[in-house]
């Protein structure tokens, strides 16, 4: 719209009462502007704002200081018209006013986004206490009253009446004196709307006593114009409320969805709360149960002395962990203590916090459930070791029958001796005697080889009950991990989507916001094209009838060229903008977790598969060269992530520079636009033209309208579209890198459940070969003591009757005791080849174990390798945000310190180890030994499942990871187009 009022000070016909009158009322638009805003708009400003009367000028109709008291007596003393000099200074000085207040506008936006984002990062507005007191002031005198019922204390007390009665004072004057205000400012309006019909209709009796057909048309076709102006500034006004109205409803509409959704979010944080007491409550009297069993099981195991120290190790061990714990736990609540206050300005930090303490309380519970299984099956492992115990006395029971026996067969055959000497007669029935002696030993031996059978028997029985209970032990850990695994990633994945949807909505809210203003802002500019493109019709038209123009095209189509290039460029840009908010959404992830309650079955079949696969050496060999490949395929997997982070970083650098881009050509388009309103401007200054016919303008604002509708919309779906598919994009992404994980862990497992596999059988080898080599000594003592007395009878027979001894029954059964001899010393080699492969298969684990640790070093190095990686992300990232930089930084101190623990590890392992040869050499029997192995393996075990925690923690993180490098992304397009 354009200027309505214009201040006319230099008048220098009026007398000195017309100057008072003056005064008087250029003090009235004072308290007008102090009242109500003056909205000026540039775009329909006619050059000259004055209107004529016949020869004289007179100002608008709604200036309250161009027409005095003294106008009504002669049409001669209207103020003169404003030159067009004095008219470009003050359209300039509206212009540079304008382009103020747009750059207050956008510092106030920036301004306003900068305050959000330090909001969301935790910053709060403190009231500056640096301000010391003045200098020469006693603050203790200052603040001292005095007492109840002194002079001081009235004193005082009348100070503060007298102060509060004069804040009422001046709060009734300031009411009482902006309702005067109202009224002068209505009466004032009252009256130019009196001077402006007065000065109407005097012109019109003018033109009707001068008889003057054109003046009286002219003047009736200004006052169309004037009121027509009134009417349109009506209109804007009651659209901008309108739109107003309808900002401030949907915003009421948003703050009571936040509303709710808050309180909703407090209901579930409360019974959140409220199950994490039940779940402590139940841990308690678990725990407390637990304790119970412990006492009982330590008043149980003190029957024993060999228990009694292995009882006491593992005390120490518990009170060292409990102590440990305990330390941690101080340690923590100081810290919580410490930093209590900025925990409560961060609410989504505490939140975390509170997820993660339940996480491992549930897993601290499923671990001393673990703890509790694994000592049942401990007691039965110890049952069974008991039962095997029991059989190993009654084969020393049967040995022990046996040397008795052959302490009978000695004292026999010393008889037999005392009976040879006696003559030859005697030898006859000595013959007699060796032969019933002979079937006797003979029997014995069947007796024993039947002994030995049955030992083989119950030897491989023992080995298929250990080899099932290893594998379901080994099923049960995976099963339970796996569990795990899955009840953490569906918290995570519920806590990502509950920030995601508190994200979204808020980033809704902001984008229905800039869309409501980029409307208004649409409608302004498209008010301003309208009436632009009406005034230089008329003036074509003009133009092209007086023919001053020949082609009145051409001047038309060129603007609209040029509007539709602008056009053009503000979709593009508005695009782009579009484009980089959307990256905010996030895609519906629904976990699909599908765990198996039927453990029975489960059992059963892993049962058969290891009593299927688990029965010979050949199985443990393709085992272990199975590791090898899956280790080789681990560490392709490792190389591949690194691949995949290098890429991210090259799509985060290709952003950043399309970011650039976006705000060059913003910038240029915004020079355009400028460019574009400058020469408006000048088209307008030079075009005086103020026929506007309201039919014409209203078809062509309505198809205008229709035009730009369709053309957002149009554009509008095109960026729906483009943003579903960019959000596509990064759901694939993140969809690959979840899978990359989920492969990575279940490479994991399967080493884990091999490197299980393989100690499980170590400690079987180990005692089998400990028990066959007891049984070959036992047999091979047994075999000695018959070979002797053997020998000794047969060189008695020989001695004694050379003549008997050619007898067919006695060459019998001295070749039934050559056939057994061969036979058993067979045996004895049999057993000797056995325990040579087991010796060497016990090497061979050796080796392999060696192989094992140099793997999880290696493993360890390429840890270091990504440590490096994570380093050179960090100094990418802390530039755009500091808190990335310190999540990755942790996450990196953290693969340092594993890396260092392993190192020291090992070198307490190198200087406490033995050689490989005399540790397999000896016997199970040793208690050291057998003290020292289950520890080293309980050592690799917590080694094992450290980096299976580092390795889920370093998952999580990375998705995190690219979270945080999406929202900085994000951010950075929000600052730049801000």
């Amino acid at each position: 719209m354009s200027c309505s009022w214009r201040w006319s000070n230099n008048n220098n016909n009026n007398n000195n009462n017309n100057n008072n009158n003056n005064n008087n009322n250029n003090n009235v638009p004072q308290d007008i502007t102090d009242q109500e805003p003056l909205i000026i708009n540039t775009s329909q400003a006619p050059p000259n704002s004055s209107i004529i009367y016949g020869n004289d000028s007179i100002s608008s109709a709604t200036s309250p200081t161009s027409i005095t008291a003294d106008s009504f007596d002669t049409i001669d003393h209207f103020p003169t018209p404003m030159s067009n000099v004095e008219r470009d200074n003050f359209m300039r000085e509206l212009q540079q006013r304008d382009n103020q207040i747009l750059a207050f506008r956008k510092r106030e936006t920036w301004l306003k986004a900068e305050l959000s984002l330090a909001r969301q990062e935790g910053y709060t507005p403190e009231a500056d206490r640096s301000s010391g007191v003045p200098e020469g002031l006693d603050v203790e005198k200052f603040m001292d009253i005095g007492e109840s019922g002194s002079d001081r204390h009235k004193v005082m007390l009348a100070v503060v009446r007298l102060k509060q009665e004069l804040r009422r004072t001046k709060a009734t004057i300031a009411n009482q004196a902006q309702a005067a205000s109202q009224k002068i400012t209505d009466a004032e309006r009252a009256r130019t709307a009196a001077l402006q019909e007065a000065a109407y209709f005097k012109a019109k009796l003018t033109a009707l006593a001068n008889a003057s057909d054109i003046e009286l048309a002219n003047i009736e076709v200004e006052r169309a114009a004037d009121l027509e102006k009134r009417l349109t500034q009506a209109l804007t006004e009651k659209e901008s409320l309108q739109s107003k109205l309808i900002q401030y409803q949907q915003s009421s509409t948003y703050d009571k969805s936040a509303r709710e959704s808050a309180e909703e979010r407090s209901k579930t944080a409360t019974a959140r709360a409220e199950e994490a007491e039940e779940a402590h409550a139940r841990a308690l009297a678990e725990l407390a149960t637990l304790h119970s069993r412990a006492t009982t099981a330590e008043s149980q195991l003190r029957e024993n002395n060999a228990k009694i120290t292995e009882l006491m190790t593992e005390l120490n061990q518990y009170k060292s962990e409990s102590e440990s714990s305990f330390n941690q736990f101080t340690q923590l609540q100081q810290s919580l203590e410490q930093h209590k206050k900025a925990l409560e300005k961060a609410n989504q930090a505490l939140m975390a916090a509170n997820e993660r303490t339940v996480e491992a309380e549930s897993l601290w519970r499923e671990a001393r459930q673990d703890i509790v299984a694994l000592e049942k099956e401990a007691g039965g492992l110890r049952a069974e070791l008991d039962v095997k115990m029991r059989d190993l006395e009654r084969a020393q029971s049967r040995a022990k029958e046996l040397e008795r026996l052959l302490n009978k067969a000695q004292k026999e055959a010393d008889s037999v001796r005392a009976m040879m000497q006696e003559g030859m007669t005697e030898l006859l029935s000595t013959s007699r005697n060796n032969e019933g002696f002979s079937s006797e030993t003979a029997k014995k031996i069947t007796q024993l080889e039947q002994e030995i059978g049955t030992l083989k028997n119950s030897k491989a029985d023992s080995q298929k009950v250990a080899q099932d209970a290893s594998s379901s032990l080994a099923d049960a850990m995976i099963k339970i991990s796996q569990m795990e695994g899955a009840a953490m990633k569906a918290r995570s994945d519920a806590a990502a989507l509950q920030r995601r949807l508190n994200e979204a909505s808020e980033d809704t809210a902001r984008t229905k916001e800039r869309l409501r203003e980029k409307e208004r802002l649409l409608e302004e500019k498209i008010r301003a094209l309208e009436d632009a493109e009406v005034k230089v019709g008329m003036m074509r038209d003009v133009m092209s009838e007086k023919g001053i123009l020949e082609d009145g095209n051409c001047t038309y189509e060129d603007l609209e060229n040029r509007i539709k290039n602008l056009d053009s460029l503000h979709s593009d840009l508005k695009k782009g903008s579009i484009d980089n908010k959307n990256d905010f959404g996030s895609g519906n992830v629904t976990p699909d977790i599908t765990i198996s309650s039927d453990f029975d079955g489960d059992l059963k079949l892993a049962e058969r598969k290891a009593k299927e696969y688990q029965s010979e050496l050949n199985e443990t060999k393709a085992r272990l060269h199975q590791v090898e490949t899956d280790y080789q395929t681990a560490l392709h997997y490792v190389k591949g992530t690194e691949k995949m982070l290098r890429r991210m970083k090259d799509e985060l650098t290709k952003s950043k520079k399309e970011v650039i881009k976006l705000t060059e050509r913003l910038n240029e388009a915004t020079k355009y636009n400028e460019e574009l309103q400058v020469k408006i401007t000048e088209i307008e200054n030079n075009n005086s033209i103020n026929e506007i016919r309201a039919e014409v303008r209203e078809s062509q604002l309505q198809r205008f309208k229709d035009q730009r509708l369709e053309q957002q919309r149009m554009e509008f779906k095109e960026e729906k579209e483009l943003s579903n598919e960019q959000i596509n994009k990064l759901q694939g992404l993140l969809d690959n890198a979840q899978e990359e994980k989920t492969m990575m862990d279940q490479e994991y497992e399967v080493l884990r459940k091999e490197y299980e596999a393989l100690r499980k059988e170590s400690d079987a080898l180990r005692k089998l070969d400990g028990e066959l080599k007891e049984k070959l000594q036992n047999s091979e003592e047994a075999l000695k003591n018959t070979r002797l007395e053997l020998d000794q009878l047969h060189s008695l027979q020989n001695q004694g009757n050379p003549e008997i001894g050619g007898n067919k029954e006695e060459i019998i059964n001295h070749q039934k005791w050559q056939k057994q001899k061969i036979a058993l010393e067979q045996e004895l080699a049999e057993f000797r080849v056995v325990n040579d492969k087991l010796e060497k298969e016990n090497s061979d684990l050796e080796q392999k174990w060696r192989e094992s640790e140099n793997k999880i070093t290696i493993l360890l190095d390429q840890m270091e390798h990504a440590v490096d990686t994570y380093r050179e992300i960090e100094d990418d990232i802390r530039d755009s945000s500091p808190r990335n930089s310190n999540v990755i930084s942790s996450l990196a101190s953290e693969l340092d310190m594993l890396k260092s623990q392993w190192d020291i590890h090992r070198e307490s392992n190198a200087n406490e180890e033995e050689p490989i040869e005399p540790r397999w050499s000896r016997l199970p029997s040793e208690q050291k030994d057998e003290i020292r192995a289950p520890s080293r393996l309980e050592e690799y075990d917590e080694m094992m499942a450290a980096l299976d925690e580092v390795q889920k923690v370093a998952a999580q993180r990375k998705i995190g990871q690219f979270e945080s490098v999406e929202n900085i992304n994000n951010n950075m397009t929000l600052k730049s187009f801000s």
